[in-house]
C-alpha cells in the first residue's frame, strides 16, 4: 500500500514539474508606433544629439530606418546609438546625412 502511494505521488510530481516546464512565458513585444514614440523621446532629450536636426524614423516589425539630416557626425552617431539601445528594436539602417 505504501508503495502505490509512494508511486502515485511520484508521479503526481513528475506531472506538475512538466506541466511548470513547459508553460509559456509572456513575451511582451512593442508595436512600431511606440517604437518610434520612444526613439523620438530619446532623440528629443538632453542627453540626446545636439541640433539643429531633422531626422525622421520609420519602424516595420522591429526595424529602425533613420532619415533626415544632423550637424555633426557625432550626432549621426548618437541617434544610431539611441535606434540601437531603444527597447523592441532589431535592426537599424541609417540614412542620415550630415549638414
Amino acid at each position: 500500500m505504501n508503495l502505490r502511494r509512494f508511486m502515485l505521488l511520484l508521479t503526481v510530481g513528475f506531472f506538475c514539474i512538466a506541466l511548470i516546464g513547459c508553460a509559456s512565458t509572456k513575451k511582451v513585444t512593442l508595436d512600431d508606433q511606440t517604437i518610434a514614440n520612444q526613439i523620438k523621446t530619446q532623440l528629443e532629450a538632453p542627453a540626446g544629439p545636439e541640433g539643429p536636426f531633422e531626422i525622421n524614423i520609420i519602424v516595420n516589425k522591429g526595424g529602425v530606418q533613420l532619415e533626415g539630416e544632423v550637424a555633426t557626425v557625432l550626432a549621426k552617431e548618437q541617434a544610431m546609438a539611441i535606434a540601437q539601445s531603444s527597447e523592441g528594436v532589431k535592426d537599424v539602417k541609417s540614412f542620415i546625412q550630415t549638414k
